[in-house]
């Protein structure tokens, strides 16, 4: 038993039937350790020592069951890097010769990967943020890949250098063309999911801003706030509304304050929630290029 408790323990508390078997467990041992509750069946391929389901349990059980590494959405999960959209399957990356891997609720990609391209956390293998960057920037619509871009720099998972340096060996193919389309609209700068969405909104559409996350000062100089976005030749400012940052009547208070003195300042301000962006784009657009052609 001893040799099967290190088992579960290398693996996050989650291990195959036949490794379970191999670590020296009889089969009337297991099925009493299954009926005593000291081991719990995920699959039937699949036992766990752990005795409630954690969130990301079925997320490991296929990391394990197909001995695969998770990528893509569910390892920028991991990393504490934002997405556009909540995905609706698992992923993990398997070798390109294991055709018939499958799992429930699991999307399954087939992968070469280097030694460096993954780490182990936990008792699983992840992708590491660099390699998940990369392969969401080849898998996802360009907006919700900028996304990832601008959070992995904000949250200090990879730097502009090493997503340069790593554009620059890709092969030709394989995405690379993606890539590169996602690097040119990154901005560290980005604060959030919903400025990145924006900006690009804007940058497809042909109405860059001249600057983001602009200082801006009064005529005195002193100082106001950042905007978002500005157009400083047009006295133009676009700001971002998020929910989220309004969860207090502070944080909403403070953002009217800085929108009345933009405005004292001489600046005209254009205000755009998440539904306005996500819900609402050629609005938006249509707004931004009217504020600037009346300017």
């Amino acid at each position: 038993m001893d040799d099967v408790i290190a088992l579960l323990e290398r693996q996050g508390g989650i291990a195959r039937l036949r490794d379970v078997r191999r670590a020296g467990m009889s089969r009337r041992c297991l099925g009493r350790a299954l009926a005593e509750g000291r081991l719990r069946a995920l699959t039937p391929h699949l036992v766990t020592n752990v005795a409630q389901p954690a969130v990301d349990e079925q997320l490991r059980a296929a990391a394990v069951g197909l001995e695969a590494t998770i990528s893509h959405d569910s390892a920028a999960l991991m990393w504490g890097i934002e997405l556009a959209t909540t995905p609706p399957l698992r992923h993990v990356t398997v070798t390109r010769n294991r055709s018939r891997c499958a799992h429930p609720g699991t999307r399954v990609h087939r992968s070469k990967l280097l030694g460096a391209e993954r780490v182990e956390r936990d008792g699983v293998w992840v992708t590491g943020p660099l390699r998940t960057v990369l392969d969401l920037c080849r898998s996802l619509p360009l907006a919700e890949a900028v996304v990832v871009v601008d959070s992995a720099l904000r949250q200090a998972r990879v730097t502009v250098e090493e997503l340069t340096a790593a554009l620059r060996e890709l092969p030709a193919g394989r995405g690379r063309s993606r890539v590169g389309r996602a690097l040119r609209l990154m901005d560290p700068e980005s604060g959030s999911v919903l400025e990145t969405l924006c900006r690009v909104l804007l940058q497809q559409a042909g109405l860059a801003p001249e600057e983001t996350q602009l200082v801006v000062r009064d005529p005195s100089g002193r100082w106001i706030g950042r905007a978002d976005f500005a157009w400083p030749t047009r006295r133009l400012a676009v700001e971002t509304d998020g929910f989220a940052f309004h969860a207090d009547r502070a944080s909403y208070r403070d953002d009217r304050r800085r929108s009345n003195a933009l405005l004292l300042a001489g600046w005209r301000v254009l205000w755009f929630s998440w539904e306005d962006v996500v819900d609402r784009p050629d609005e938006v657009v249509a707004a931004v290029r009217a504020a600037l052609a009346a300017g």
